[in-house]
């Protein structure tokens, strides 16, 4: 009920109380304030009866205005969720797509060292082959010569076939990768349209210090407010490690950037280390 509903319900009582008394002493003094009593008393009936009326209404309209409420809060618990998983599924992709860029590197790497000791089995093919015609001229000696020579030009051989075999299986392997890379980069650029964070502004992050301003742990996984914002170069996306002292406590991923003011979500949290008002954080420790 409003204040001015509550006011006027009060007026009305006073008021029909003082009538009451008024009436009360003028009908000893004039039965003919009788009638005029009753005609009073039957309006303020009809008052109280329309004030009532519009309290129940009033209620009504409050039950209504709460249950919206409610179903807007819902509705707000849910986009949030939502967001939440969306940004999950773009971190589990980037560590996704750094993992295969590390083993694309390790597969080049492999296949330069097989292409170098391909060279060398080539040398040292070659330098049998020399070695046999040289014991083949020279009669005399050639025999344990050449039997040497030819032994050894089979396990370059052989050694040199392996080598050919797995340079064949790496370079599958690699094209293997490559294609699922190529899916992995076209997975992660629709995450980013869809959520709008950079991939490049969170890999090249600068040195920025802060300090916990407030933690808020009613909403999972919990919100963390620092003191720093745009002025100092946050942006959406950048995280922040947290610690008190020596003590690492975890991980806050950046979501709404102030001129002097951040906040984000905890994604990554020390067993038995809470974080706290007055906690440091860094985006490098």
């Amino acid at each position: 009920m409003s204040p001015i509903a509550r006011i006027l319900i009060i007026l009305n009582l006073v008021l029909a109380a003082a009538f009451v008394g008024w009436a009360a002493n003028a009908l000893s003094a004039n039965a003919d304030f009788k009638s005029k009593y009753d005609t009073e008393v039957k309006a303020h009936t009809t008052a109280k009866t329309a004030l009532d009326a519009e309290l129940s209404k009033v209620r009504s309209e409050l039950r209504v205005a709460q249950e919206s409420s409610n179903t807007f809060m819902q509705a707000r618990d849910a986009a949030v969720a939502d967001k939440d998983r969306t940004k999950a599924d773009l971190d589990q992709e980037i560590s996704r797509n750094a993992k295969f860029e590390a083993d694309l590197n390790k597969i080049a790497a492999t296949l330069s060292e097989i292409e170098a000791s391909k060279a060398k089995l080539q040398a040292d093919k070659d330098r049998a082959v020399e070695s046999r015609t040289e014991a083949e001229k020279a009669a005399a000696n050639a025999g344990a010569a050449q039997r040497t020579a030819e032994e050894k030009l089979g396990d370059v051989e052989s050694q040199l076939a392996a080598a050919t075999n797995q340079v064949a299986d790496l370079e599958t392997a690699k094209t293997s990768l490559e294609k699922e890379k190529a899916s992995v980069e076209t997975q992660l650029a629709s995450l980013i349209d869809l959520t709008g964070v950079k991939v490049g502004d969170i890999a090249a992050m600068p040195k920025i210090d802060a300090r916990v301003l407030d933690v808020n742990t009613s909403i999972k996984p919990g919100l963390v407010s620092i003191n720093v914002g745009e002025a100092a170069g946050v942006k959406r996306g950048y995280t922040f490690e947290i610690f008190d002292g020596k003590a690492y406590k975890g991980q806050v991923r950046i979501e709404f950037v102030h001129p002097n003011l951040s906040s984000g979500v905890i994604v990554r949290q020390v067993k038995d280390q809470a974080i706290r008002q007055g906690d440091g954080a860094s985006t490098r420790l």
